[in-house]
């Protein structure tokens, strides 16, 4: 009898994209609507949910294969980087991470401060429930223009539903 042949590894936007259609399968029909974008090499898809009540927050997820990473952005300006092994703001794997940070949204138990010069993102912080804690991560552009001023706005977000 010869070795098992080794199965190659599943696709980590093929994950994603099952993580988040289970999402979207336990929403009621019509509360948000889920798009799905690929690139001609395979090496980056995106999905956006985009929740139908303008006062809920937005969920972006770019995945990058080749360093099987996922970033998400809620809202309008909160950045969370999800590394293949998980880990980085709870106890969880990586994708149990994205699903929890992602319920977060949908549960409306998100919220941000973003900072903007005039109407462009230059900042934000994030902070999501995830368990019993609430995780955050904060990022910056570092170049920025020094003649504008910028402001830092709050966000609460309501329940997908």
């Amino acid at each position: 009898m010869g070795e098992p042949t080794p199965q190659p590894l599943k696709s980590l936007a093929s994950a994603v994209e099952k993580v988040i259609g289970q999402i979207v399968q336990s929403l009621p029909a019509g509360v948000a609507t889920l798009e799905v974008k690929r690139d001609s090499s395979g090496n980056t898809a995106g999905f956006v949910l985009a929740p139908n009540r303008p006062s809920a927050a937005r969920i972006h997820i770019d995945v990058d294969e080749q360093a099987r990473i996922a970033f998400l952005a809620i809202g309008r300006g909160a950045v969370y980087e999800v590394p293949s092994d998980g880990h980085r703001y709870s106890d969880l794997s990586q994708l149990d991470e994205l699903r929890a940070l992602c319920l977060a949204a949908v549960r409306g138990e998100f919220r941000e401060t973003v900072t903007f010069k005039g109407d462009e993102v230059v900042g934000g912080r994030g902070y999501a429930r995830v368990a019993s804690e609430e995780v955050g991560d904060l990022w910056r552009r570092v170049f920025t223009n020094p003649l504008r001023f910028s402001k830092k706005r709050s966000f609460e977000y309501e329940p997908y539903h």
